[in-house]
């Protein structure tokens, strides 16, 4: 689609080609293809879920806001397009505290976009741009909770070439301005590199990663779980963790590594025996907050035992683990 819309000569003249690629296309989708013939619903299912005009999000808004179809829409492509320089990501995974890209990066990325702009007709720059404006419209605007930077990650590698010719462009400009366009363009654009390297290392290290930006309370609870459980041998390890966190958390596994681990799942009636225990001996049991009021049970029966309390950056009681020896 972008090389048509820069070469009007392109589809006639590599048409044989496009043919190939269309039947090479078509054999290889073949099997999803017939699948999503036979269950269309699962076809659409994720846009029922997350599309502005799917779920009918379009139009609650608009009767929310009394704001017309275009003015809506209109503030979803601002959003989108804003993503890697202003607002910040909405979605559960990445979400830190400012947009796609830093400050500076984000600055020789709009000199890319505006000089791939001005150079449209290129076939480079137009594959460049249209591999992010896609993107930004059927994974960003046409979506609720834009940006989310999950949707948004096919983006990347064409953000990453556009804010290096960016920087490369402007190093470029300088080194003649100077009259010396060799030497200083390539020292100057090495220079911004590094610095922009450092900008970011310094804020994945230094702000994104110590804080809790990119974890949930159930991660961090099960990261506290799995370095516990990982130094215990032996043990039954019962989770008091339903609804919200169970023993197949992919951190607590990874961390415990393998052991006999049970989530119980239905509260603890305080007058029975806990009937989900197959041994009294080594006997570990872990509550979320949510589950502790069930701990005074546990003692009951299985008394003698040792407390241990662990806070979290999402709560001051993250973690309760009881340990019977």
């Amino acid at each position: 689609f972008a090389l048509a819309h820069v070469e009007r000569e392109f589809i006639a003249r590599h048409a044989r080609e496009l043919l190939a690629l269309a039947i090479g296309a078509l054999a290889a989708g073949m099997p999803i293809l017939f699948w999503y013939l036979r269950h269309p619903n699962d076809f659409s299912a994720r846009l029922v879920i997350i599309g502005i005009l799917q779920t009918g999000w379009l139009d609650a808004e608009m009767a929310r806001t009394g704001r017309t179809a275009w003015q809506v829409l209109g503030e979803q492509l601002q959003k989108a397009f804003l993503a890697f320089h202003f607002y910040p990501d909405t979605g559960p995974h990445y979400h830190a505290p400012q947009p796609l890209l830093g400050f500076l990066p984000s600055i020789f990325f709009v000199f890319g976009v505006a000089d791939a702009l001005l150079h449209g007709r290129d076939r480079r720059m137009a594959l460049l741009l249209w591999a992010i404006v896609l993107p930004l419209i059927f994974g960003g605007a046409l979506t609720i909770g834009v940006p989310f930077a999950a949707r948004l990650v096919v983006c990347i590698p064409a953000v990453c070439i556009l804010l290096a010719w960016g920087i490369w462009r402007l190093s470029s400009l300088v080194g003649w301005l100077a009259a010396r366009p060799g030497t200083w363009a390539v020292g100057l654009a090495a220079l911004v590199t590094a610095t922009v390297m450092i900008s970011d290392v310094r804020f994945y290290f230094g702000e994104y990663a110590p804080k809790p930006y990119f974890s949930d309370m159930n991660t961090e609870a099960a990261t506290v779980a799995g370095q516990y459980l990982a130094n215990l041998k032996g043990y039954q390890a019962y989770l008091f963790g339903a609804p919200l966190m169970y023993v197949d958390h992919p951190t607590l596994r990874y961390l415990a590594g393998d052991g006999e681990r049970f989530d119980v799942l239905e509260p603890l009636p305080p007058d029975q025996r806990p009937a989900m225990v197959t041994r009294e001996r080594r006997l570990v049991f872990l509550f979320l907050t949510e589950r502790l009021g069930e701990l005074e049970t546990v003692q009951r029966y299985f008394p003698g035992g040792e407390t241990v309390q662990f806070s979290g950056r999402f709560r001051p009681h993250l973690l309760t683990i009881y340990r019977v020896d």
